[in-house]
């Protein structure tokens, strides 16, 4: 029994020393494992220290990502940007996740949101909505695929009434 406790003390030694290490800002988050980057970047925000989370969510995409951890860090990290009011740098987010993963209308339809509501570009807008679409047509029909359709046409028969009255 006595080992056992021995052996539970050493342990969390050597826990709070990784911890240490982990949390350090001179090291962290470049010497951790890009799913351990993640994690920091997420405890980050949740803790309302936005410039250490971009750090990590920086350190996490530019280390080599199965492709679901990637894409749902893309998705973190474009939030937290668009959250503290870096729209732009989200945008730049969304269309590295776009170009990385064809098959999500997500970040088309967040850039074609962004275009239309922030920056007022409509035609821009119209063609992320379109590229939006085109990604769910290359899904397997259903009823999943229908109603993203049918959102992001909704999308597009918006921006091309505001395009028509703007001629």
């Amino acid at each position: 029994m006595v080992y056992h406790n021995l052996m539970d003390v050493l342990s969390m030694v050597t826990l709070t020393a990784q911890l240490n290490g982990a949390f350090d800002r001179e090291t962290a988050p470049d010497a951790l494992p890009p799913q351990d980057q993640i994690s920091l970047a997420r405890w980050y925000a949740s803790l309302s220290m936005p410039d250490e989370a971009i750090a990590a969510y920086r350190a996490a995409l530019d280390a080599d990502l199965p492709e679901e951890e990637a894409r749902y860090a893309f998705r973190d990290f474009a939030v937290l940007l668009r959250r503290i009011g870096r729209r732009a740098d989200a945008a730049e987010q969304w269309a590295m996740w776009a170009v990385r993963f064809l098959d999500d209308p997500e970040p088309c339809v967040e850039i074609a949101k962004y275009l239309e509501w922030h920056v007022k570009d409509l035609a821009g807008a119209h063609r992320w909505a379109t590229a939006a679409l085109e990604a769910v047509e290359r899904w397997p029909a259903g009823l999943y695929q229908a109603a993203a359709r049918a959102d992001i046409r909704h999308r597009l028969a918006r921006l091309e009434r505001k395009l028509g009255d703007g001629d």
